[in-house]
């Protein structure tokens, strides 16, 4: 099994918790992977260990959540939260690493790749994975999880599964477990941060077209929950990147790599392994 170790560091954006999985191959480049709003590191608990067999991974707790310090003034702008992510790759040495989001972390890493009003320039990646990118974070569903979330944001870990529980969604222990912990180290405050300042960055998928790394997109099963409908996957298509590709997970969840790990690993392993070398 891969080493784990938890850290701290220090960037101008605050103080910030990660987690650091290395395994005994790891001669690819290094995987950053950034999670969802409301949730933590621990949503990659079955992911990044799998990861780690190939390659460094990391994981960090973007500002306002888990053990990272909240942002000061309640700013959660995309661009801000991508300036933290590329100051942690500058101060952490990561070369060329794989950026992987989910959700929000997606839309964060997206403005960071097409540097879309960010004050950093955007860093070196050997590839881009955006696992369900919001269209846009300023939708009335968005909306609506967003309070949703934000009256449990805080709550005592039991509370939050219990809660879960009681919605009569079947899922795993270590599901509502990663869930919970999420919401747990967060606050309405950073919840309702992340949703508004989100909303304001506008469409997101014409940002596709300035970034300049291969691109993986992963859609879950619109039968099932997925925040991307048809006419905005039709919509991806036309700005990806000429290396870019589109799956789409057969009865997965908004939250592939919870729901259906060994189709999201198989689908970000079959993507990079040329690309790496590249």
């Amino acid at each position: 099994m891969p080493d784990t170790s938890h850290g701290f560091i220090r960037l101008p954006g605050g103080r910030f918790h990660y987690q650091h999985w290395t395994g005994p191959h790891g001669d690819r480049p290094p995987a950053l992977l950034l999670h969802g709003g409301t949730a933590s590191t621990e949503t990659w608990r079955h992911i990044a260990p799998v990861l780690a067999g190939t390659r460094p991974v990391y994981a960090v707790d973007l500002r306002g959540h888990g053990l990272s310090a909240q942002s000061p003034d309640d700013s959660y702008h995309l661009w801000l939260v991508a300036d933290d992510i590329t100051d942690f790759i500058t101060v952490m040495g990561l070369e060329r690493p794989l950026l992987i989001g989910h959700s929000w972390g997606a839309a964060v890493a997206l403005v960071q790749a097409a540097a879309c009003r960010t004050r950093r320039p955007a860093p070196d990646l050997s590839a881009l994975v955006l696992e369900e990118v919001p269209p846009t974070m300023a939708s009335p569903v968005l909306t609506e999880f967003a309070e949703a979330a934000a009256e449990l944001a805080g709550s005592p870990a039991d509370l939050i599964q219990a809660v879960i529980r009681a919605a009569g969604t079947q899922h795993t222990d270590a599901y509502v477990h990663t869930v919970a912990h999420g919401l747990h180290h967060t606050t309405p405050a950073a919840v309702r941060g992340v949703f508004a300042d989100g909303a304001r960055q506008g469409d997101l998928l014409p940002l596709l077209a300035a970034v300049s790394v291969p691109v993986l997109l992963l859609r879950s099963d619109p039968a099932v929950r997925s925040g991307i409908d048809t006419a905005a996957w039709r919509q991806a298509r036309h700005h990806l990147p000429p290396d870019g590709r589109m799956t789409q997970i057969a009865g997965a969840d908004h939250d592939i790599h919870r729901t259906h790990p060994g189709e999201f690993l198989a689908a970000v392993e079959e993507f990079t392994r040329a690309r790496d070398r590249t």
